[in-house]
């Protein structure tokens, strides 16, 4: 076959919906999946409350655990919909049912998502979801756990996200560096003459606003958790793709140049908050917590993976 239809028998799928996803087929996509959650999409009016939570909640909540923050998170709405059209290509002859990990339901996201860690090209179009004309439903009450055990090990069984798990721990021993380090040179008159000669040097543009010995404190702490985070990372968390001998150098100049967004983001969010708020350790915590979560771990992630452990070609 050059295709395979999933499709629900019982007239809550429309077949008018068929042509449409074979057009997609032959447009170039490899999956086509029909939409709830697309515009021009809906659910069946009458659903119970049960009913509409677990499709809705259900379907966040899978996304969330198998493609957050990839960009088929954005890309896919509707990871549990049983309206598909699938190319027989090599990526879904590659595919060994025999071994999945869900036996029921939970096939659905299974197969989602091992097409996705082939690189497919993916489809959504909207899907008015009807009301069962005929037969009974196969769901039961295990149905909602048995897809989400089915999320859980797909997920933690990810080389992406055992990669990921490993960076998060290196990035708390190095939260934990910044936290102690920032503290540290908080207290050092160091800092303090540092940020007025560089009051003296910049005067006359905005640049001495943000000169506090928090501010450089910051800074400092920041380089001191980037040394952390190069060791560790090149050592653990990208092991297959280490650095050697003496790139380990070239890498760590190159590694501190991209880091400089981050040592800049510090600089600018802590020094900031103390000199609206005031130069409290409340203030530097919580604002350097802040930043590090939102804003610095997906800086780093973005340039370890993109520049500096940068996956080698053939």
């Amino acid at each position: 076959a050059d295709a395979v239809i999933e499709f629900d028998g019982d007239f809550q799928h429309p077949p008018e919906a068929i042509p449409v996803m074979l057009a997609e087929l032959e447009k170039g996509s490899d999956l086509v999946m029909g939409s709830r959650r697309r515009r021009g999409g809906s659910y069946p009016k009458g659903w119970s409350l049960k009913r509409q939570f677990f499709s809705r909640v259900g379907g966040l909540v899978a996304r969330l655990l198998l493609f957050f923050p990839e960009r088929w998170f954005f890309k896919v709405t509707d990871p549990t919909t049983g309206l598909k059209a699938t190319r027989v290509n090599d990526a879904f002859r590659s595919l060994d049912f025999d071994r999945f990990y869900s036996k029921g339901f939970g096939y659905k996201v299974e197969m989602l998502f091992k097409l996705t860690r082939q690189n497919v090209e993916i489809k959504e179009i909207p899907l008015h979801f009807q009301k069962r004309e005929e037969g009974e439903s196969k769901i039961t009450e295990q149905t909602p756990g048995e897809i989400f055990q089915t999320v859980l090990k797909l997920r933690l069984s990810d080389s992406k996200t055992k990669r990921f798990l490993r960076f998060a721990v290196v990035g708390f021993m190095g939260l934990l560096i910044n936290v102690l380090a920032l503290e540290l040179f908080n207290a050092m008159p160091l800092s303090e003459r540092i940020a007025k000669w560089f009051r003296v040097l910049t005067e006359g543009s905005f640049l001495p606003l943000l000169s506090t010995r928090s501010s450089w404190s910051a800074a400092f702490a920041g380089e001191c958790a980037i040394i952390n985070n190069y060791v560790l990372n090149n050592l653990w968390t990208f092991s297959d793709r280490k650095i050697r001998k003496w790139g380990i150098l070239k890498k760590f100049i190159q590694f501190n140049l991209t880091s400089l967004g981050a040592i800049l983001i510090q600089y600018i969010t802590v020094g900031t908050s103390t000199l609206l708020l005031g130069n409290s350790l409340l203030v530097r915590q919580v604002t350097l917590l802040v930043t590090i979560a939102f804003l610095v771990v997906p800086y780093n992630w973005l340039m370890y993976n993109k520049i500096i452990w940068r996956k080698r070609q053939g």
